[in-house]
């Protein structure tokens, strides 16, 4: 059950997801969760430190999320969906009278799914995603906003192009691709023209309502600046990947 909230929040959020750690994370959780209730003296301590230490680290161990707003988000999606599952194993024991595991924990399952596709239809992130990106073997992940509005594209090739904040290009990456970098021209918010440097990078995998999709060398916009106030994203995707 473990395992289905976990990746049911991965969907909900647009998380990238090692699965190593989606099967090690729920294993472990599981393993401590009974060491501690066949050790500690009484169950409320057992409650508290299953819902305060145990369940917080294994979200954090599966997604290793980069800010606090992350983690809590990713943290409170789980409960949700333990639940929505729950209270769906429970209706269905009541309306049934079964108390076959295997029937509850099919209920349970299909409880977590649909919550995964309701959330999904429900846009709860407002087109927000990961995105990694690979460059000689080496590999970052960065927030994306997917914007149907950003058409740009290469006039000398025909790609599309994605903007991303040059502050969020690690440096190691900026001197590999010096020289190799080349500038278009754009139409700006207010009408004028302006031109933006471009890099052309290995790969790109963008994470979103529980797809992966693969793009070889894609082309990158650098943009001086903050991209977005609201929400904060470091990258914003060409129209022809959303």
């Amino acid at each position: 059950m473990d395992f289905c909230a976990l990746l049911a929040a991965a969907v909900c959020c647009n998380q990238k997801v090692i699965l190593r750690r989606l099967f090690l994370g729920p294993a472990a959780a599981v393993a401590v969760s009974t060491g501690l209730l066949l050790c500690l003296p009484g169950y409320i301590s057992y409650v508290i430190l299953s819902h305060a230490i145990v369940q917080p680290l294994t979200v954090w161990f599966v997604f290793r999320p980069g800010s606090l707003r992350d983690f809590l988000r990713l943290w409170l999606n789980v409960y949700l969906v333990l639940i929505v599952a729950g209270g769906v194993q429970q209706w269905i024991r009541l309306q049934t009278g079964t108390g076959s595991a295997g029937l509850i924990l099919f209920w349970g399952i299909l409880a977590a799914a649909l919550f995964a596709v309701w959330q999904c239809r429900q846009k709860v992130l407002c087109r927000v995603c990961l995105v990694e990106l690979c460059l000689k073997g080496q590999t970052v992940t960065r927030k994306a906003f997917c914007d149907s509005g950003n058409l740009l594209r290469d006039p000398a090739s025909g790609a599309a192009v994605s903007i991303l904040m040059k502050q969020a290009l690690p440096a190691e990456w900026a001197k590999a691709l010096e020289g190799t970098a080349s500038r278009i021209p754009y139409f700006t918010i207010s009408g004028g023209m302006a031109e933006i440097e471009v890099v052309t990078l290995d790969k790109m995998k963008i994470f979103q309502r529980g797809t992966v999709k693969e793009i070889d060398t894609p082309k990158i916009g650098l943009r001086e600046g903050e991209l977005m106030r609201a929400p904060r994203v470091q990258m914003l995707l060409n129209g022809s990947y959303c």
